[in-house]
C-alpha cells in the first residue's frame, strides 16, 4: 500500500522548510520526522551527534511549543 504525500503543500514545507517534500521517497511521517528533526537541530544550533546533555534538555523543553504549531498547522490543513 502506498502512501500519498497530501502533506506536500502544507505550510509547514514552506521557506526554509520548502525542500522536504521534493524527497519523494518520504511518506507524511517522514516529511513530519524530517521537520521536526531538523527544527530541533536549528534551535539547538548544531547537529544532534553534536549535543550534550544539556542541549537535549533544552530541546525537550521545546517540544511542547512545536507539537502545538505543528498541531494547529496540520489543523488548519485538513480543514481547509
Amino acid at each position: 500500500m502506498q502512501t500519498k504525500n497530501n502533506l506536500a503543500d502544507c505550510q509547514l514545507f514552506r521557506g526554509k522548510y520548502r525542500w522536504i517534500p521534493q524527497n519523494k521517497k518520504l511518506d507524511n511521517g517522514g516529511m513530519l520526522a524530517l521537520y521536526l528533526n531538523t527544527y530541533m537541530k536549528n534551535e539547538i544550533g548544531k547537529s544532534r551527534d553534536q549535543w550534550t546533555t544539556s542541549d537535549y534538555d533544552n530541546a525537550f523543553n521545546k517540544l511542547p511549543v512545536v507539537r502545538e504549531y505543528v498541531e494547529r498547522i496540520l489543523k488548519e490543513y485538513m480543514q481547509s
